[in-house]
């Protein structure tokens, strides 16, 4: 049974979830074969003070965009 974890910043709503579980759902069954009602996927989502791309926090790349 294929379980697939999304690690993601905090902030999409039920429906950006569902569009993408959807499609990652379809992505596994073909390459697998497996049935859809054994392909799980969970989202886990983070803060955004959390989540780091190399030495800065999501909030601090974020700030510093809008800054711009």
């Amino acid at each position: 049974m294929p379980v697939i974890n999304v690690l993601w910043a905090k902030g999409p709503d039920q429906q950006t979830k569902a569009a993408a579980a959807a499609k990652i759902a379809d992505a596994v069954h073909e390459a697998t074969g497996s049935p859809m009602t054994n392909i799980w996927v969970n989202f886990e989502e983070v803060d955004h003070d959390d989540f780091f791309v190399g030495h800065d926090s999501l909030t601090d790349i974020k700030r510093r965009a809008a800054a711009k």
